[in-house]
């Protein structure tokens, strides 16, 4: 048995013999009736000549005009329980001695019942039969101490056991040693002669008594022993299977560290667990997302999902992913030739637009959330026009117009943060609002621009659609009202 489980099992003895003695503990003062007096007298004296007298406890004084005590049936100074007297006292001394030898008593059956092939329960409940049973008990509630000396008889018989055992593996091997209960209702082979009281763990009956591989030597010892497939200890006791004695292993006591491979390396029952840990990254340019490492059916992989490729534009980004930026664009071109005008229009046809090689890219209503990723990637051509009008009218109620790069430059929502381009006074905030308004007059957002004037359109960018066309405002989920985006 390994140190954990005989540690266990000598707790669990201990919490009961403390509950089964408890009234001995909480009256330690005290002593009991019958014999106590009478054996407290013998120990007394015996403690008294060592301590006091400094001489050997032969003689006892103090009993009938004095007495043999060495010689005295129940003495009990040459038992290894004097010794706890003198450290302890009498009284003391022999209460401890009670409790000690419960605990020699039921370890000696606890081995024993091992031996002898029962399982641990088993074999702790023959040592509590045997340590707390009625005779034990009354024995020392009577005072009668000489019984304790019974709790080392189990260790006698294993003990004997054990030599009978290395005993049944010479040619001389007596046929009267003491059997064990597995033995007693054995019958000698037929013709008589001497047996062997002991199989060999090989699948057979090597001592003729019907039964295969029982009472086989070395069965029930503690072992440890390599998990077959694994590079993990374990630790249990052996036992006989097929015909082999092996390591039936119940704890693991050494194990590797758990790695990304698809095994149970630390042999605790889970695969690859517990190794999420290092951050990482996959793809580029726009397309890089981070994430953490995993461990899926045996590799590891990166948590992150990478971006999708957009057309390239000119933005001094890597749109497409492919680690190059404005490949491909001359981004330093002149304005397409057609319709051109700087600052606000508020008097703009569509015919106009159209005629002026503008093509629409984007078209929703103010009662629709933007959808900001749809008119980004829509509208991917160098010169941007953004206006909106009233469901349909042919004239915007306020449009304008730029390059994309400069149009859908992102910038803080701040009631004053100013990107003035073509005359305009351009913003874009993802969580915020997009929109233009004049660039000599001055912005007012609060989410959205306020100023006064017709020259200026205002879209929410995270919910409630809307807000402003020229002079309509508070057009939030309005579906009289569309906003329209077209490039060149």
């Amino acid at each position: 048995m390994k140190s954990r489980d005989a540690a266990r099992w000598v707790a669990g003895f201990a919490l009961v013999d403390l509950l089964f003695l408890r009234w001995v503990y909480l009256h330690f003062g005290h002593w009991g009736f019958w014999d106590w007096d009478y054996q407290l007298t013998l120990l007394e004296a015996a403690r008294l000549a060592v301590v006091e007298h400094g001489e050997l406890p032969l003689w006892n004084p103090y009993l009938g005009g004095g007495t043999t005590l060495a010689g005295h049936t129940l003495n009990h100074t040459w038992s290894p329980s004097f010794l706890v007297v003198l450290l302890f006292g009498t009284l003391g001394g022999t209460k401890l001695c009670i409790a000690i030898y419960l605990a020699i008593a039921q370890w000696g059956v606890f081995r024993l019942a091992r031996g002898y092939g029962l399982a641990h329960q088993g074999a702790a409940f023959a040592a509590l039969i045997f340590s707390l049973g009625g005779v034990y008990a009354q024995r020392l509630a009577h005072g009668q101490f000489e019984w304790i000396a019974i709790a080392w008889v189990p260790f006698v018989i294993h003990a004997l056991d054990r030599a009978r055992e290395s005993a049944a593996g010479g040619e001389s091997a007596p046929a009267n040693l003491h059997p064990t209960p597995n033995t007693l209702a054995r019958q000698l082979p037929m013709g008589g002669g001497d047996s062997d009281w002991s199989d060999d763990c090989n699948g057979g009956d090597d001592d003729c008594d019907g039964r295969l591989d029982e009472f086989v030597p070395g069965v029930g010892e503690y072992c440890e022993a390599a998990r077959p497939g694994t590079e993990c200890i374990g630790a249990g006791d052996t036992v006989c299977a097929e015909g082999q004695l092996i390591c039936d292993i119940d704890a693991i006591i050494e194990a590797p560290p758990e790695t990304c491979n698809g095994l149970d390396d630390d042999c605790d029952g889970s695969t690859d667990e517990d190794l999420q840990g290092e951050a990482c990254n996959i793809g580029v340019g726009e397309c890089r997302a981070g994430g953490v490492m995993l461990c899926q059916e045996g590799q590891q992989v990166c948590s992150a999902e990478p971006g999708r490729p957009a057309p390239e534009v000119c933005n001094t980004r890597d749109d497409d992913c492919d680690g190059e930026t404005d490949e491909g664009l001359d981004c330093d071109a002149p304005p397409v030739p057609g319709l051109q005008f700087a600052g606000v229009r508020t008097n703009l046809t569509e015919r106009e637009v159209l005629a002026g090689g503008f093509r629409e890219c984007y078209r929703d209503l103010y009662s629709d959330t933007l959808d900001q990723r749809g008119m980004l990637n829509g509208c991917l051509r160098a010169n941007v026009l953004v206006a909106c009008r009233e469901v349909g009218a042919d004239t915007f109620e306020a449009a304008a117009m730029g390059l994309r790069q400069n149009v859908f430059e992102v910038i803080p929502c701040e009631p004053n943060t100013e990107n003035v381009h073509n005359g305009v006074n351009w913003y874009l905030s993802p969580n915020c609002s997009f929109g233009f308004g004049p660039s000599d007059e001055g912005l007012n957002r609060r989410s959205c621009d306020t100023g006064a004037g017709r020259d200026r359109l205002c879209w929410h960018t995270s919910d409630n659609g809307g807000y402003r066309c020229g002079l309509e405002r508070g057009l939030n989920r309005s579906g009289l009202w569309e906003r329209i985006v077209y490039h060149r």
